[in-house]
């Protein structure tokens, strides 16, 4: 989803890539050189953009899961008095 904004034909991406070649020319480097640190920058912040939306999708998955089992603990059985626990492995 996110990559599809970072195309050539995007008009918002083009802005983006003309305002930071632009900075990077005013910082020394030239046009070429300023056009691709342009889209490598651009790049690196979809690519943070994408761990982050990663990260919010676990997160709203683990917390759907523990939802659905946190009920659970109110059907589980008392232990019985009494009984005397079994050795385990």
């Amino acid at each position: 989803m996110l990559s599809a904004h970072t195309s050539s034909y995007d008009p918002a991406f083009q802005q983006s890539v003309a305002g930071l070649t632009q900075t990077f020319q005013t910082l020394g480097s030239d046009v070429t050189h300023a056009t691709q640190m342009a889209h490598q920058m651009l790049y690196g912040a979809m690519q943070r953009q994408a761990a982050m939306l990663g990260y919010i999708d676990a997160i709203y998955i683990f917390a759907l899961i523990a939802a659905v089992m946190a009920p659970a603990a109110f059907l589980m059985q008392k232990p019985v008095k009494g009984v005397k626990a079994r050795g385990g492995h």
